[in-house]
C-alpha cells in the first residue's frame, strides 16, 4: 500500500508541475485530473466548499473503478424508480464549462432506495457501471483514485442525472472552479502528507 501511495504522490506532483488545475465537486470534495482516464479525489476537509442543496445521489456517464488510497468511505448503491413517486426530483447535468455543470429538471418525481452499502478502506477498490445510481460519503479524511471507462460529459458522453430533494432547487450558482487553485493544492498536499 505504501508503494501505491508514493506512486499517487508522484503523479500529483507531476500534475502540479504541469499546471493542472484542481476543482471542487459540489458534493464537497476536491477533484484533480491526473490523466484523461484517472482522477484523484480528496474528501473530508471541512474547508472544502459544497453546494447549498445536497445532490449526492447520482449516476455517471462512464463506468469506473475507485480505489481508496487513504482513509475510508461509505459507498451506497441506489435503486431509483418512478413508481411510487417519491421524495426526489430528477435532474440532468449539463455542461457550463470544463467539468462544471448545472442541473436541469426532468419530468416526474422518483423514489430512491439503498440496495447495497459498503465501507471501503485503504487499499480496497470497488467498481461501478455507467447509468446506475449511487452515493458516496466520506465526512472524514479520505483520498481516492478513480479510473474511468468511457467518455465523460465534457468528452461527449451522455448527461448524468442527479436527485434533488423534492421541492428544493439545485444550487446552479455553485462553480467547481471558483476556489483558488493554491488553496485546493494545499488541501491535496496536506491530505497526502
Amino acid at each position: 500500500m505504501q508503494h501505491q501511495v508514493q506512486s499517487i504522490v508522484e503523479q500529483v506532483k507531476a500534475a502540479h508541475e504541469e499546471g493542472k488545475r484542481p476543482r471542487v465537486h459540489g458534493n464537497g470534495f476536491v477533484q484533480l485530473d491526473l490523466t484523461d482516464r484517472k482522477r484523484l479525489h480528496v474528501w473530508g476537509d471541512h474547508r472544502i466548499p459544497r453546494e447549498s442543496i445536497p445532490s449526492q445521489i447520482h449516476d455517471h456517464t462512464f463506468s469506473f473503478k475507485s480505489t481508496v488510497i487513504l482513509g475510508q468511505l461509505i459507498h451506497r448503491t441506489i435503486l431509483v424508480a418512478r413508481e411510487p413517486a417519491g421524495a426526489y426530483d430528477l435532474y440532468q447535468a449539463v455542461v457550463n464549462h470544463g467539468e462544471d455543470t448545472r442541473s436541469v429538471k426532468q419530468e416526474g418525481r422518483v423514489s430512491a432506495m439503498i440496495t447495497a452499502e459498503a465501507l471501503i478502506g485503504a487499499g480496497q477498490s470497488y467498481s461501478f457501471q455507467a447509468g446506475r445510481f449511487h452515493e458516496t460519503v466520506a465526512p472524514w479524511l479520505c483520498v481516492t483514485v478513480i479510473e474511468k471507462d468511457g467518455p465523460t460529459l465534457s468528452q461527449g458522453g451522455p448527461s448524468p442525472r442527479v436527485l434533488v430533494p423534492a421541492g428544493l432547487q439545485p444550487d446552479n450558482e455553485f462553480d467547481r472552479y471558483v476556489s483558488a487553485s493554491g488553496f485546493l493544492w494545499a488541501i491535496i498536499f496536506e491530505a497526502l502528507s
